[in-house]
């Protein structure tokens, strides 16, 4: 890694003489952006090159990165927002044909709640939601929804080492039986 002469830009360089490889990665950053170009070579040849750019200011986060071979591999764009303790994203990917949307949520600090959901505009969609509460410093519990199945565990700590897990997998899609269930307990 060399530092220039341009504060927040780094050249890295990489080898692998035995292979013949290696690869250059070039950055650049400062408080509000971020850059990379990454250029990879295999036994002495081009192999593949990436490129991106975020930019982040007061809440709002903006993203792009192009991957290249023998020609336009990907592109990947992206568009976030936080404030506070929210925050929400939308990212397309596949060559702008697949889109997800990502959101958080910590309204205290004892609750995280958390849902994405993803289409490729052919299919349906797919999506989860995921809940996280702190009941107390001892215990906890969590939920994931994933479209096809409801999962809730829930974890208590009883002694200072022992803990106590139980969980339920309850299937929501059609066709779909059999709930399943655990309960551990662990010591020491």
């Amino acid at each position: 890694m060399s530092k220039l002469p341009v504060a927040g830009a780094v050249v890295d360089v990489k080898t692998v003489p035995s292979k013949k490889s290696g690869s250059v990665e070039c950055t650049y950053s400062n408080d509000t952006l971020y850059t990379n170009l990454l250029i990879k070579a295999d036994k002495m040849k081009y192999k593949s090159a990436e490129a991106g750019a975020t930019m982040a200011y007061d809440g709002i986060r903006v993203g792009a990165q192009v991957s290249f071979t023998e020609s336009l591999k990907d592109v990947w764009v992206g568009l976030g927002y936080k404030a506070g303790k929210y925050d929400a994203t939308i990212e397309a990917e596949k060559m702008m044909k697949s889109f997800t949307v990502k959101a958080l949520a910590k309204p205290t600090g004892e609750l995280t709640l958390a849902c994405m959901a993803s289409s490729d505009l052919k299919s349906p969609p797919t999506g989860a939601a995921l809940c996280g509460y702190k009941f107390n410093k001892e215990g906890q519990f969590k939920a994931k929804y994933d479209m096809s199945k409801l999962d809730c565990a829930i974890t208590y700590k009883a002694l200072p080492k022992v803990t106590v897990v139980g969980g339920v997998g309850i299937p929501l899609a059609a066709g779909k039986s059999g709930m399943t269930t655990g309960l551990a307990v662990t010591m020491g």
